[in-house]
């Protein structure tokens, strides 16, 4: 412990006890006892997550998850097999088929790592 952390719980104990019109107290402890008294005050600070249990922010790691797909999304680029448009066309026999794109499945873009859809 730094000797300005103590200091720090040492006066937030002295000004509570002031403020609570316990002073007529601190006049009877020992310096020894304030700087006990402040120890235990400081570790129960430390403490408090283990005995208050907080959750985590449920919008922080949709924040992180919605980053990485517009990450994702920012990466992408025109798919070479349909040269952007989603659809290929080509000639079977007499007829012209007119199909979504077999490499980006209509979309128009591919990632250019990967073909897979970000988690």
């Amino acid at each position: 412990m730094s000797d300005a952390r103590d200091a720090y719980w040492l006066e937030a104990f002295e000004i509570s006890m002031e403020e609570a019109d316990c002073g007529h107290l601190l006049a009877q402890m020992t310096d020894e006892q304030r700087k006990q008294v402040a120890w235990g005050i400081q570790g129960a600070h430390e403490n408090i997550g283990l005995v208050f249990y907080t959750p985590e922010n449920p919008l922080r790691s949709e924040n992180e998850r919605l980053s990485r797909k517009l990450r994702w999304e920012r990466e992408l680029v025109a798919c070479d097999a349909c040269r952007g448009c989603g659809r290929e066309e080509y000639a079977a026999g007499p007829w012209w088929v007119n199909t979504s794109c077999h490499k980006c499945n209509g979309a128009g873009k591919v990632h250019p790592r990967s073909e897979r859809e970000p988690a």
